[in-house]
C-alpha cells in the first residue's frame, strides 16, 4: 500500500471502483485503487474472496470528506440512480460503434 493512503472501501468490481474513483477525483481527491490489475470481470466476486478485489485508497487527510462522498454514491446506488448513468453511457458508446464501418464498399473510408 502506498505510504498515507488509507482503505475507503472495497468494490465489487473494477466499474464500480471507477465510478467511485470519478465522483472523488471530482471533489479534488487523489485516488489509488489497489489490485486494478488483478481484478478482472472474468470472476466477478472471486477476487474479493481472495482479498483480491479492486481497493479504493485515499490520503489520510482526506479520509473523512472521502468517506461522505463514499456514503452518497452508496445511497445513490442503492437507490439505482448511477446505474441509469452507467446504461447512458453504454448506450452512447453502442450508438458510436453502430456508426462506425456502415459506410458501403467504394464509398469515403473505405480505406481502398
Amino acid at each position: 500500500m502506498a505510504e498515507g493512503l488509507v482503505p475507503l472501501y472495497e468494490a465489487g468490481d473494477l466499474v464500480e471502483a471507477h465510478l467511485l474513483q470519478a465522483r472523488l477525483e471530482d471533489a479534488g481527491i487523489e485516488v489509488f485503487i489497489e489490485n486494478e490489475a488483478t481484478s478482472t470481470a472474468a470472476f466477478p466476486g472471486l477476487q474479493n474472496e481472495l482479498g483480491l478485489g479492486p481497493k479504493v485508497l485515499v490520503p489520510e487527510e482526506s479520509f473523512e470528506a472521502a468517506q461522505e462522498i463514499l456514503d452518497q454514491f452508496l445511497d445513490e446506488a442503492e437507490a439505482g440512480e448511477w446505474e441509469e448513468e452507467v446504461d447512458e453511457e453504454a448506450g452512447d458508446e453502442e450508438s458510436e460503434e453502430e456508426g462506425e464501418g456502415d459506410e458501403a464498399p467504394g464509398e469515403e473510408g473505405e480505406g481502398f
